[in-house]
């Protein structure tokens, strides 16, 4: 099981990451010892290697960034958060996080990754996801 982090708020630094960009993945279980986990989201992907989700991590840099050697703040990749169907933003409100079903996981979940792909953005190309992890 992997668990993607999105950022909660808004990076008031120029450059930071931007509310709900992917920050990292880790492997199930380290979440619940993070001490800062209040400053983020979680989605769960039970069964699912944190290699799969390797792509919502590529870097974005934008025009106004110099090519020699920028930092990497923002992703390539986003959730949509605010398009999020009213019961799944009251239950990252509640609980801060959503499991979400993909593969073969035949466990508890909240949604199916069908239900949530298209709510990750491409910020690159502007297009939603559709591809099955």
């Amino acid at each position: 099981m992997c668990d993607i982090w999105f950022t909660k708020y808004q990076n008031s630094n120029e450059g930071g990451y931007a509310q709900f960009m992917p920050v990292q993945a880790t492997d199930d279980g380290i979440a619940e010892t993070c001490t800062s986990r209040e400053r983020f989201y979680l989605i769960k992907f039970p069964g699912i290697d944190k290699g799969r989700v390797s792509k919502y991590f590529e870097p974005h840099y934008g025009a106004s960034v110099e090519a020699e050697a920028p930092e990497i703040a923002r992703r390539r990749w986003v959730l949509r958060a605010n398009d999020l169907p009213l019961a799944a933003r009251q239950k990252f409100q509640q609980s801060g996080q959503v499991i979400v079903k993909a593969g073969t996981y035949q466990g508890e979940y909240d949604y199916t990754w069908n239900q949530v792909k298209s709510f990750f953005r491409d910020n690159l190309l502007s297009v939603d996801e559709s591809a099955e992890l």
